[in-house]
């Protein structure tokens, strides 16, 4: 009867014995105190809910919630105002990505391996970036579409009902595509050597969803930053470019355009592709509630939009692609470690669900609040209740992934590191081969050469 790699891995570690089950000399002693110890300590809580947990939970929220108000303080008030753009991109498109990388990876360190989680963030940003070339072409292809006389498939999509286009761009452009994404790079290591342990498998998924998440946040300040130049231009409040003055920047993929051109065909190019999303919402809204004062410089503006911009990002949508990564990769983790038949569709299901009904409620917020005349305090009580949904979802979600995960309470756990050092599993890889120090392999005559019986 064959017996899984990683119950071999864990027998043999436990055992003083290679995979081919030869004993190794002086191993076993050594191992018997190694591996009772590493078993005691990091053996898994069946309760979804626990008070260990939940303690380090509030403080990692409290840390995180301070170093975000750093952030602002920084990017708002202290960095001189021509760096201001510029710090603030980097700070909240680096470090809320990092910070949630380094807090969910440090707890189960023994189970992954560091370079594999810094290739995962790079891989899901290679693909990201990948990603959004593929939808610029797409939305520029459908926005200039022909369907008919003076009409084009962006425009019959804008003409569609608010509910079914926004259910559409939030479960099939945002959630479908962006969740297979992360899903390639989880499953890309599923028959690794060194991938011996659910935990660490899932790790590797909030890791990849980071990475996304570190592409999207550069895109989403960047995209800020321009919007509030282009509403200080439309209002007035630069002569360097007046509302008839042409804006070209390599954000906007459809060429030259005067503001308000740029704001009217935006819309429909928001509808079908996410890459310019982020600009014309924030164009609308930002006139709806009156956030910026005329007299302030455009720099000033740009750099508080960015901060805007990063502190939600950074409260709920990084938050919420970790945890949407981790429930696809806890799917696959079912598939490898429980032997559960589980197909790409049921593996992306529940992070697709998760993702579209936070985006779904995003946008249709958004909608009610730009295309209806409302007053600014309906628009700000209109924001706060989204923004309470939000939080919402994200908990739910989050105790829903944390039920997935105890799951694997039965799964013994593994020190993969304590392996790959000894030699018995394979180093870290990259999928494009290029970056970091060459991967490790194992010995072939520590490789399994026949199931332990």
């Amino acid at each position: 009867m064959s017996v899984h790699p990683e119950a071999v891995a864990a027998n043999c570690l436990e055992e003083g014995l290679n995979p081919a089950g030869q004993h190794v000399p002086g191993k076993k002693e050594t191992n018997d105190t190694v591996s009772n110890e590493f078993f005691s300590t990091r053996r898994m809580s069946v309760d979804v809910v626990t008070r260990p947990c939940m303690s380090r939970l509030s403080t990692i929220i409290a840390l995180y919630g301070v170093a975000t108000i750093v952030m602002y303080v920084l990017t708002t008030a202290i960095v001189p105002e021509e760096f201001q753009i510029v710090v603030g991109v980097a700070l909240f498109g680096i470090v809320p990505s990092v910070a949630i990388t380094y807090a969910y990876v440090q707890k189960g360190r023994e189970f992954v391996l560091g370079w594999q989680v810094f290739y995962c963030i790079l891989e899901a940003a290679l693909y990201t970036w990948l990603l959004v070339i593929l939808e610029g072409i797409a939305g520029a292809i459908l926005m200039s579409f022909p369907l008919g006389p003076n009409v084009t498939f962006y425009r019959v999509f804008l003409r569609m009902p608010m509910l079914m286009r926004h259910f559409f761009t939030a479960f099939v452009v945002a959630g479908l595509l962006e969740e297979t994404l992360k899903f390639l790079v989880v499953n890309r290591l599923l028959n690794k050597s060194h991938v011996l342990d659910p935990r660490g498998l899932v790790m590797y998924g909030a890791a990849a969803a980071n990475g996304f998440a570190f592409y999207e946040n550069l895109m989403y300040l960047s995209s800020a930053a321009y919007a509030a130049v282009v509403l200080h231009s439309r209002a007035g409040a630069i002569h360097t470019k007046g509302a008839g003055d042409e804006i070209t920047s390599p954000l906007w993929p459809v060429g030259p355009q005067t503001p308000d051109v740029a704001a009217q065909d935006g819309v429909g190019y928001s509808a079908v592709t996410s890459v310019g999303a982020a600009l014309f919402q924030a164009i609308q809204l930002f006139e709806k509630v009156s956030m910026h004062d005329a007299k302030q410089s455009a720099s000033a503006a740009a750099a508080a939009a960015v901060a805007n911009m990063g502190v939600a990002r950074a409260a709920l949508a990084i938050p919420l692609h970790t945890v949407c990564g981790a429930l696809t990769a806890t799917m696959l983790a079912q598939k490898k470690f429980l032997g559960k038949d589980i197909s790409y569709f049921a593996a992306i299901t529940p992070a697709v669900f998760v993702h579209g009904i936070y985006d779904y409620v995003i946008f249709v917020t958004q909608s009610v609040a730009t295309e209806n005349d409302l007053t600014p305090e309906a628009v700000t009580a209109l924001s706060v209740l989204m923004e309470f949904s939000l939080v919402v979802i994200l908990v739910l979600a989050f105790f829903y992934a944390r039920k997935q995960y105890v799951g694997f309470a039965d799964v013994p756990p593994v020190d993969v590191r304590a392996m790959r050092d000894q030699g018995l599993v394979d180093d870290s890889d990259c999928v494009c081969c290029c970056c970091g120090p060459p991967p490790r392999r194992a010995p072939m005559e520590n490789r399994r050469a026949a199931p332990l019986q």
